[in-house]
């Protein structure tokens, strides 16, 4: 386990903002090198099982697409790939209101492709930033990856990321 630090000023006060900084830092860090058991399957499999677990849940359909099976991908990347679909699904259980959610993973000239996309209530313009979207694009880019979120065709809600295959290797 790790400790927080606490520092004091000349004052005495408490540094609350650099605490609370370290202290998420070493939250990241830390949900970064827990590696899911389910991935000692393969990314599809653990893929999969998220999935059916997801809709046992919720009671929301979702369908899962990806190639099969999937190029060698290193440990890191089938991590945050893991990761940044249960955190888009963990939304849409939350504020989408939807009845279908589809995922779809591909590699396509060097680069994962991730989609999660719903069929909820989406969002009028710019969704608004809270911790899972922003643990989202932390995780993409760090990667060096892109990520566009926003409303999917036909409503809903669209989470796109683009991951170079090297990333992290």
């Amino acid at each position: 386990m790790t400790a927080v630090k606490i520092e004091l000023d000349l004052d005495g006060r408490v540094e609350a903002g650099a605490m609370v900084g370290r202290a998420l830092a070493q939250v990241r860090d830390l949900s970064n090198l827990l590696r899911p058991t389910e991935l000692d399957l393969g990314l599809g499999p653990a893929l999969q099982a998220l999935a059916d677990d997801f809709s046992g849940r919720t009671r929301i359909d979702i369908s899962l697409d990806h190639v099969h099976p999937l190029p060698p991908l290193s440990d890191e990347l089938q991590v945050a790939i893991y990761r940044i679909v249960q955190e888009a699904l963990t939304n849409v259980a939350r504020h989408a209101g939807a009845a279908r959610v589809a995922v779809e993973l591909e590699v396509v000239d060097g680069q994962v492709r991730l989609v999660v996309e719903d069929d909820g209530r989406g969002v009028a313009g710019e969704p608004t930033p809270h911790l899972g979207l922003l643990g989202i694009r932390e995780r993409v880019t760090t990667l060096g990856g892109t990520l566009r979120v926003g409303a999917a065709n036909g409503g809903g809600f669209r989470v796109e990321a683009l991951i170079p295959v090297e990333a992290a290797a």
